[in-house]
């Protein structure tokens, strides 16, 4: 049993078969991998699979970014409070003592020309 489609045409103001012109795109499109289509590394290696993918960071010692996701944010909230804060004082009093060492040192260089 073949179902019919028709569709409305408001110019002509009549029913149109539609059946005939083939299945519909799908609404949903399921994403299986095709952002890896034709991907290369700066290399020239072709990764354009997943497997490939993994396979190639594996081989030159790289890691994927989604593997550092924890830790890039506990060092943005670390960063954040770091900042709102002020720091710690002795991290301040360090960075104190490391200007004025430099200062002395390039005051020290001058003298001696």
């Amino acid at each position: 049993m073949s179902r019919t489609t028709y569709w409305w045409n408001p110019t002509t103001k009549q029913l149109e078969d539609i059946s005939t012109q083939g299945e519909p795109e799908p609404r949903l499109q399921l994403m299986t991998g095709g952002f890896y289509e034709g991907l290369q590394a700066t290399d020239g290696t072709p990764i354009d699979t997943r497997a490939r993918y993994h396979a190639y960071l594996k081989q030159t010692g790289a890691a994927a970014p989604g593997d550092f996701v924890e830790t890039l944010a506990q060092k943005k909230a670390e960063r954040e409070a770091f900042f709102k804060e002020g720091g710690d004082w002795r991290m301040k009093k360090d960075r104190m003592e490391d200007v004025r060492q430099a200062a002395y040192e390039v005051r020290q260089r001058g003298r001696r020309r």
